[in-house]
């Protein structure tokens, strides 16, 4: 008992718990994949969007997507990203892919780890259908950080938005 006692707590400082520094980055897909990054995401009224950029091996630009959604919850923008981000690459005819999703649950969701809410079911089944059309599909959860791409396309995404809300012409394309 006092040699678990002492396992759990060596790394303790002062009543605190020592913390682990690791290092995120982007990640360039294994070779002969493209890469799509995704982004769901709703504000606090329910307004939501989605986005997502598709690199190759090389990590080189081939394609993005965006829209807005009207109102829906994070878990909801971020499965049609990643169903919308699988219709582009189908269309692309890439058959080898890597999805990445700050959600860890959207992930367990989309890999039928975990059973889905009334509210993704259709958008579940039709992601087993799109996956069921490449050669190999990863989905994977990665921290936001490393996602930075897609996240800054996102508020480039809502600053389009607002200026457009105000009746603002766009002099400069993102």
């Amino acid at each position: 008992m006092a040699m678990e006692y002492y396992n759990v707590n060596k790394n303790q400082v002062k009543g605190r718990s020592a913390k682990e520094e690791i290092f995120i980055s982007w990640q360039y897909p294994q070779n002969g994949f493209f890469k799509i990054n995704i982004d769901g995401f709703s504000n606090d009224d329910g307004f939501a969007g989605i986005d997502g950029v598709i690199r190759d091996e090389s990590g080189a630009f081939v394609a993005c997507y965006w829209k807005h959604i009207f109102k829906n919850n994070n878990n909801v923008a971020e499965v049609l990203a990643i169903r919308d981000g699988l219709r582009l690459a189908v269309d692309l005819g890439l058959h080898y892919l890597e999805v990445e999703s700050d959600s860890s649950y959207v992930v367990q969701l989309c890999n039928e780890e975990v059973q889905p809410n009334w509210d993704c079911f259709g958008l579940l089944k039709e992601i087993s259908g799109l996956k069921s059309r490449f050669s190999q599909v990863k989905i994977q959860q990665r921290y936001r950080e490393a996602n930075k791409v897609a996240d800054k396309y996102r508020l480039k995404m809502e600053l389009l938005e607002i200026m457009k809300t105000f009746g603002l012409t766009i002099c400069q394309t993102f």
